[in-house]
């Protein structure tokens, strides 16, 4: 047997296809009360298959976030229009400051990325020109013995013509 939405004057029921959302009551204790109050029936207490469709809710569907107009069901026929419009004007301000959140969140992100990779690139150049440096300095300590080698090889074969020209 489908069970049906336990809201005053709402005769939903929880079968597939009908393209609503059926919620049983929260766990939460302070929740449930606010839900159970929400309902508003005399000395009336839910059951654990006691369910409530998403028709009560601004947005079709609950939201576990506490901050969130859609937190607990608020839209019954007791509530009139205006009222009902106070709310959605509330939900869609709830939407705006979290994508705003979010975007604020996201580009802190990205602006975090990005230094993270100015200071890779910054330490890979560090790097690079301490390796091209010691490259140098090698290069200049070999050109060094050449010259060294050479000046002693210069050496050498003018001693080995002074000693040439003492033996005539």
């Amino acid at each position: 047997m489908p069970k049906e939405c336990c809201a005053v004057n709402c005769s939903n029921l929880c079968v597939r296809g009908s393209g609503l959302s059926f919620y049983i009551f929260p766990a939460d204790l302070d929740r449930r009360n606010k839900w159970i109050a929400a309902v508003n029936r005399k000395n009336w207490y839910p059951t654990e298959h006691t369910v409530i469709c998403s028709e009560h809710f601004i947005d079709g569907q609950k939201s576990n976030n506490q901050f969130a107009p859609n937190y607990t069901p608020t839209i019954f026929q007791r509530v009139d229009s205006p009222m009902k419009r106070k709310m959605e004007a509330q939900v869609a301000d709830f939407r705006r400051t979290a994508s705003r959140k979010r975007r604020i969140e996201q580009t802190e992100i990205t602006d975090q990325q990005k230094k993270k990779a100015k200071e890779t690139r910054m330490q890979e150049l560090a790097e690079s020109s301490k390796r091209q440096e010691e490259a140098r300095k090698l290069e200049e300590e070999r050109r060094l013995k050449e010259i060294e080698e050479q000046q002693s090889l210069e050496e050498e074969r003018k001693d080995v013509k002074k000693m040439r020209g003492r033996d005539c």
